[in-house]
């Protein structure tokens, strides 16, 4: 976990805990949809922005390759859309399964030695996603049009532009990934009662779990030990 991240997820949670006295005192009840959070279930969609990146791990600290001598990676934006049903299990505790469709970039770094010198190889790897998470919310007490929340759970995706069975037909060397990812998801958001539908803005990182990395016999796969998946997501929210 980042410390970013970390330093959201406790601002949140602090807000939660000093907001409960703070709505017990207002005498005004809240002006926009006043049952919403009452509903058995309600819908949405999102729209929203990523930064796609990995965590690469190397079988060595120095690269065995006298050829290769570092490998970074770096992230591209993209952007994601999606439709979202919840389910209220508390009044505080809500469940959310969403079907989402992202799309996004990363790009491998490889210094290479040549001669008496040595350039970058740089790999770009494209990716759209077909991602269904499931969320548990963790909302504050409502004041007035606003509350705030925590969320987390786990996703699936699908890399519809996954090259895993492709065979190369150029001399151009592919770093493929595998199609299925699977990841943990943990962030924080915010709610605003609008008068005839709630917007939210939420921030999110996906841990991904699994290796990513197809291997096969060449400079470009063969000293990482695994690849996992690392995005951040900025999304926002309509719910009525």
């Amino acid at each position: 976990m980042t410390g970013k991240v970390l330093k959201y997820i406790v601002l949140t949670l602090l807000f939660i805990k000093l907001s409960a006295p703070a709505v017990h005192a207002q005498r005004e009840l809240p002006e926009n949809l006043e049952t919403f959070l009452f509903r058995s279930y309600y819908f949405g969609f999102l729209v929203g922005f990523n930064s796609m990146d990995f965590v690469v791990h190397p079988d060595h600290v120095i690269y065995p390759h006298d050829s290769l001598f570092t490998l970074n990676s770096y992230p591209n934006y993209g952007f994601q859309i999606g439709i979202l049903a919840n389910k209220r299990v508390r009044n505080h505790v809500h469940l959310r399964l969403a079907t989402i469709l992202a799309f996004g970039e990363r790009s491998l770094h490889y210094r290479i030695r040549h001669a008496d010198s040595s350039y970058v190889n740089v790999k770009q790897i494209e990716s759209t996603f077909l991602e269904f998470p499931l969320s548990v919310k963790f909302r504050s007490w409502r004041l007035n049009n606003f509350s705030a929340y925590v969320v987390g759970g786990t996703r699936y995706a699908l890399d519809l532009a996954s090259q895993a069975g492709k065979t190369e037909q150029t001399e151009d060397v592919i770093v493929k990934l595998r199609r299925h990812d699977f990841s943990l998801d943990l962030g924080v958001g915010f709610d605003f009662y609008l008068p005839y539908f709630k917007f939210g803005i939420e921030l999110k990182r996906s841990f991904g779990m699994n290796d990513l990395l197809v291997r096969e016999q060449n400079i470009f796969t063969g000293d990482i030990r695994k690849l996992n998946s690392k995005i951040y997501m900025l999304s926002f929210t309509f719910e009525g």
